[in-house]
């Protein structure tokens, strides 16, 4: 009876479906397909897959926590790839907030609290979306062709096969100790050893910060004034003056 519910339920979904992409003018056949087989389709599937993952965790007793720190390995290492196997720059960049991504979320399930929010301010809202900006504003970059020489990948790839079933070896035999953690902020105490015991190594910090920023700028303006060795470089040196 009740998967009788669900199949109506879903029919009806897609018929009206089927009647709003026909309001925004699609044709009635794709409309139909849409509605009736792509939309029953995807639920179908997407029911499978939650059944499937519950039997799963049920058999196994797996922990939520294990899956979360899995499915946050995952996009940190998928994403890491992306990043050096990409060959276009700007996927680069993207793929890189979903490691930074990955890394807070990773940050934040240990209870850091502090890194995981300084990870996404400053790494995700300050240093990725400059040179986001930077790659997007950069003149002629999409016609600069750089390839890197990929010298032995056979040997590579067999290397890092090696040390991949080293670890999973190493992961399986280790007597892995379950200890029960209380999260507890460590924002505040933090703040206070930065105000208080590395206050003088804190305020050291800030001046050779300082110092780089000046030096960045001196070398800057020094590029502007100097004659460009090719004349393609003039228009972007212009804009340092």
């Amino acid at each position: 009876m009740r998967a009788l519910i669900v199949i109506a339920i879903v029919a009806l979904v897609g018929l009206g479906l089927s009647a709003l992409l026909r309001l925004f003018g699609v044709d009635r056949r794709h409309s139909l397909i849409a509605g009736l087989v792509v939309l029953p389709l995807v639920v179908g599937v997407a029911a499978g897959l939650a059944y499937v993952s519950v039997v799963v965790i049920t058999t196994l007793h797996l922990q939520v926590g294990g899956l979360v720190f899995g499915a946050l390995a995952t996009l940190v290492i998928a994403s890491a790839g992306g990043v050096a196997m990409s060959t276009n720059i700007l996927y680069s960049g993207f793929f890189l907030m979903g490691t930074l991504v990955g890394v807070a979320g990773l940050y934040l399930f240990i209870g850091a609290d502090f890194l995981g929010i300084a990870q996404l301010v400053i790494y995700i809202g300050g240093i990725l979306v400059l040179i986001l900006f930077a790659v997007l504003l950069t003149n002629r970059i999409s016609a600069i062709q750089l390839t890197n020489r990929a010298v032995q990948r056979g040997a590579g790839a067999g290397a890092a096969v090696l040390v991949a079933l080293l670890l999973a070896m190493v992961a399986l035999d280790t007597d892995w100790a379950v200890v029960e953690a209380v999260a507890t902020p460590t924002t505040a105490r933090l703040g206070d050893a930065l105000l208080r015991e590395y206050l003088l190594p804190f305020e050291l910090i800030s001046v050779v910060l300082l110092m780089a920023l000046v030096g960045a700028m001196v070398i800057a303006r020094r590029a502007a004034k100097d004659p460009p060795a090719d004349p393609a470089e003039a228009p972007g040196l212009d804009r340092l003056e």
